[in-house]
């Protein structure tokens, strides 16, 4: 009886636990100081292309890129996001379906949060999300590139649906550009 109350206390005291690990993410504002700077970030995700001479075909996306947020002028609270995806991209999906650099666009923040949409082509949607965790130490979001078709059967295309997470680095001198 004493070991059945002891396994059914060490249960309930490992529910509890778990039930305080996976508690949601509370929302909390973070001022556009806390989060400007450089973080390393690690994609993870799914794209498709097709090019006007190239066949069509799918790939996995993994591998690292940079991520800095800095201010877009020192006379407000726009920041300016950019994504440079590491040399090894190079050729590779990700680097043929988004310009160059990868990712460029302004935005303000919204709590812990801050959606950007790129700045380029008025044919392709480039967008990301971001939520900064641990007073902007930390950094999540989605990475959304679509170019759609013009042509059934032939002629540039592509999309991509990528989750990114990082951490700041310490490099710094992005405050103002």
């Amino acid at each position: 009886m004493e070991r059945r109350l002891l396994l059914v206390s060490l249960a309930a005291a490992a529910l509890a636990a778990g039930a305080l690990l996976l508690r949601e993410h509370e929302a909390a504002a973070v001022a556009p100081s806390q989060i400007v700077g450089v973080y390393r970030i690690k994609l993870k995700g799914d794209g498709w292309l097709r090019g006007k001479s190239v066949p069509y075909r799918q790939e996995r996306i993994f591998g690292n890129a940079v991520l800095v947020v800095a201010r877009d002028s020192a006379a407000n609270d726009k920041l300016t996001v950019e994504i440079r995806l590491d040399p090894s991209f190079a050729g590779g999906l990700v680097d043929l379906a988004t310009p160059e650099p990868a990712f460029t666009g302004s935005g303000f923040v919204a709590g812990d949060s801050l959606a950007v949409i790129d700045t380029g082509a008025p044919t392709y949607v480039n967008a990301i999300t971001l939520t900064f965790l641990k007073d902007g130490g930390k950094v999540a979001g989605h990475w959304m590139s679509a170019f759609p078709a013009a042509e059934p059967a032939s002629g540039a295309a592509s999309g991509l649906a990528i989750e990114f997470a990082g951490r700041r680095t310490k490099q710094r001198g992005f405050e103002n550009r």
